[in-house]
């Protein structure tokens, strides 16, 4: 099993077409992985839950490089593009969220986690994230 050197923030869904996504913080990048697209119907089944444990099964067994190539879409974001990146935790109802703020684009996922701990995520996110000009906002 490879070594952890980088920030998971799982079972994440967004988009107007909603879709489930791995959100991986490493040392020189951001990685985010798509899985799947949901629909009203699909989500009453709670499939993107089921899809979900999968994930994390997969990526506890073989690792990050492999969970990679399972993904629908994987997309690399250099922290060079990245202006800000917003970690907030639960609010008036709602889900904790990550947000990462590009030039030209923004990313909203929504946290659907049960196990999320803010805390630590935002402890492990500060020390990965220290010596990058990214404005990092924890709320």
């Amino acid at each position: 099993m490879e070594k952890k050197n980088y920030v998971w923030i799982h079972f994440t869904m967004g988009g107007k077409i909603l879709r489930l996504k791995e959100v991986f913080f490493t040392k020189k990048e951001i990685l985010v992985l798509t899985f799947n697209w949901y629909t009203l119907f699909t989500l009453m089944f709670r499939s993107h839950f089921r899809e979900a444990a999968r994930i994390k099964e997969y990526l506890d067994e073989y690792g990050l490089e492999e969970l990679t190539k399972m993904a629908r879409k994987v997309e690399k974001i250099p922290y060079s593009r990245v202006k800000q990146i917003r970690l907030s935790n639960r609010r008036r109802g709602m889900r904790p969220l990550i947000e990462i703020i590009m030039d030209k684009k923004r990313e909203i996922l929504r946290i659907h986690d049960k196990e999320f701990d803010y805390s630590s995520t935002k402890k492990d996110l500060e020390e990965i994230l220290k010596n990058k000009k990214i404005e990092v906002i924890f709320d």
